[in-house]
């Protein structure tokens, strides 16, 4: 997700079919979230998502527990304001999601 052409949200998926699973609620919520934000018509640039990712090597990851369903979820927030989310099945992340703070 783009906010006057900084990337403040990602989510990445293990596999097409995970991502076509979830992708309309994604996008409904996205959709909602950029309702309330000014329109700027921006577009990504590579190194704004590569400095999303990194910040997620700065985050304290802690396990949640009980999860509901398969997997293990991992939450993490960052000193910066910088929240994420991670769904590990079998020691793969089958989602990860974050987003800046704005």
């Amino acid at each position: 997700m783009l906010i006057a052409g900084k990337v403040v949200g990602i989510d990445l998926f293990d596999k097409p079919a995970i991502s076509k699973a979830v992708y309309e609620r994604i996008v409904g919520g996205l959709i909602l979230d950029a309702l309330e934000l000014p329109q700027t018509g921006c577009q990504a640039e590579g190194s704004g998502i590569l400095v999303q990712l990194y910040r997620l090597k700065a985050v304290r990851w802690q396990l949640v527990e009980p999860v509901i369903g398969m997997g293990e979820m991992f939450h993490a927030r960052g000193d910066d304001g910088t929240l994420a989310t991670a769904l590990v099945l079998k020691e793969n992340i089958i989602h990860l999601s974050m987003s800046a703070p704005i």
